[in-house]
């Protein structure tokens, strides 16, 4: 009986993995770094990523130029993918989260996320920041809305 429960429970995670469920905000972010992380050479799985993403969903880069100006590339999924992706497989690509505070209001989630970003697994770190990451419930299940990002450069830092 408990193997066929297991087999039952695993069969669940895996419809819905294929099909971008995602019952929680927690789950939701676990799943987008999960995703966007792998060996170089490692292909991502861009089907399931654009899964967790509201179809009108963005992303973008924060950034502050030798001015000191603020400046955003925003971007939508397809976009990222396609300016991202071949950096993540060529190169090898780990985001872990270091810390995260979820603030919800009814269907709303804002999660401020930072990070941490190595080529391999338990590589060096040569990346840190933040992810600006709101959430939207539609229906039973949380999407992604927007994720802005920046990473720590001289004068903004984590610690």
């Amino acid at each position: 009986m408990n193997r066929v429960f297991l087999i039952g429970a695993f069969f669940m995670m895996s419809v819905s993995a294929v099909f971008g469920q995602h019952s929680s905000p927690e789950e939701l972010v676990t799943d987008i770094y999960a995703t966007i992380s792998g060996n170089a050479g490692q292909e991502r799985d861009w089907d399931h990523f654009r899964s967790m993403f509201h179809e009108k969903a963005r992303l973008g880069q924060v950034s502050t130029n030798a001015e000191g100006i603020a400046v955003m590339s925003p971007m939508t999924v397809e976009e990222y993918i396609s300016l991202v992706g071949p950096y993540l497989i060529e190169n090898g690509f780990y985001e872990t989260e270091r810390s995260s505070e979820y603030l919800r209001f009814g269907n709303m989630v804002h999660v401020w996320s930072t990070y941490d970003s190595r080529n391999t697994e338990n590589g060096d770190v040569f990346m840190r920041g933040i992810n600006s990451i709101q959430l939207i419930q539609v229906g039973d299940e949380w999407k992604v809305w927007t994720i802005l990002w920046q990473p720590e450069q001289e004068g903004i830092r984590l610690d």
